[in-house]
């Protein structure tokens, strides 16, 4: 009869004359780090996800027109948020009208004198296309003219048939100027030019009434001289 101690591993039945054979341990496949890197890699993707969803959270509190200073390549272009005032209608169409009467009154001096039939086809063409152009246009490039100024670039969109996007980056600034003609006193209204170290030439603000021109232009300046850049 075998005895064994305590502890000691239980012997198999072997074939006779044959040396006793053991059981063999199992080989562990189970890896223990594995999870503890998936569960880290979890807590990695987690925390950057609450940092993303708090940083975006905090950017929807901020109020309108304060926003974090980015550099000029990260600028792209979007529309603009503030229209010219609504008196920009009747100055575009004053300067229609004035600048349809320029081409029909000689036309129609010339008609007093000699009516031939092209003199007339061509001041009819030149009544129904320069009616047709003061009734739609000024009323369209109010639909299109927009305007922003951010603490980082200045935006615009201007033009009716070709409209035309501009962003001017406040480091890029060199003056601010406002213009008021005569029919823009009448109105009450200015144009605020924006000049840059741009090879476009100066941006310009149409239409606006002249106290938001006065105190675009003094925000622009003082935001201007508050920005380090190179305006050449």
């Amino acid at each position: 009869m075998s005895t064994r101690s305590a502890g000691s591993s239980p012997s198999w039945p072997s074939a006779p004359g044959s040396a006793p054979s053991w059981p063999r341990r199992r080989a562990r496949t189970c890896s223990v780090k594995a999870p503890r890197r998936r569960s880290s890699c979890r807590r990695t993707s987690r925390r950057r996800s609450r940092t993303a969803e708090a940083g975006s959270a905090s950017a929807r509190a901020r109020p309108w027109g304060i926003v974090d200073a980015v550099s000029t390549d990260q600028l792209r272009l979007r529309a603009p948020r503030h229209r010219v005032s609504r008196k920009s209608i009747t100055l575009w169409t004053l300067n229609a009208l004035i600048g349809w009467a320029v081409l029909l009154v000689p036309q129609a001096v010339a008609l007093v004198f000699s009516r031939s039939p092209w003199q007339v086809a061509v001041a009819v063409a030149t009544l129904v296309v320069g009616t047709a152009h003061t009734l739609v246009m000024p009323r369209w490039r109010y639909r299109v003219h927009r305007w922003e100024a951010t603490p980082e670039a200045v935006y615009t969109l201007a033009g009716w048939l070709n409209q035309e996007w501009r962003i001017a980056p406040v480091s890029r600034i060199q003056t601010v100027d406002t213009k008021r003609g005569p029919l823009q006193q009448l109105l009450g209204l200015s144009t605020v030019t924006v000049t840059t170290a741009s090879a476009a030439g100066p941006v310009h603000i149409e239409g606006l009434a002249h106290d938001d021109a006065v105190r675009l232009a003094d925000e622009l300046t003082s935001t201007t001289q508050a920005t380090p850049g190179d305006a050449t």
